[in-house]
């Protein structure tokens, strides 16, 4: 099994004539995206693996927005660390019964949120912002408090003795 340059350019010009907002590749496009293809996809998969992936790369309600097509079209036919897929680690191990339903959309394992890139925190720990300047001060404080900062404008802290260094 090979995939040749041919069978790339076939693939990736259907696909992008399919989507709405694609880009139209050019010859130099074609050759850039067979270049930067990894060998080991080249030499593992066939004309019909590409297709099934640009199927399942249609039929995703939730595509990488931002990946170029040649290696979205890997998602579905390697593992993934978080989005990226790992032609190294060799094909999916549920390849096969992905190929056998070939006809419906078979979602991806969800990324776990240590992979996702710009992981939100969770929603308690977000705090507003202090909308006023007295509420912005008292913050600053809080947090000057909690760290250990002295406040020079606080008397009973401006009068604690300055921290001497130790001479070499």
């Amino acid at each position: 099994m090979t995939i040749s340059s041919d069978d790339l350019f076939d693939v990736l010009e259907s696909l992008s004539s399919l989507q709405r907002f694609a880009k139209k590749l050019t010859g130099d496009d074609h050759t850039f995206a067979f270049l930067t293809f990894p060998q080991q996809a080249r030499q593992e998969l066939n004309k019909g693996h590409l297709i099934f992936a640009a199927q399942q790369l249609l039929l995703d309600p939730e595509p990488v927005p931002d990946m170029a097509l040649h290696m979205a079209l890997l998602r579905y036919l390697y593992p993934c660390q978080g989005i990226s897929p790992c032609v190294g680690r060799g094909l999916r191990s549920d390849l096969p019964q992905r190929l056998a339903a070939a006809g419906t959309f078979t979602p991806l394992q969800p990324v776990p949120a240590e992979h996702r890139a710009f992981a939100l925190p969770p929603a308690q720990a977000i705090q507003p912002p202090p909308k006023t300047r007295a509420e912005r001060i008292e913050s600053l404080l809080a947090l000057a408090a909690a760290t250990g900062v002295v406040n020079p404008l606080d008397p009973a802290m401006a009068a604690a003795p300055e921290p001497q260094l130790a001479e070499a």
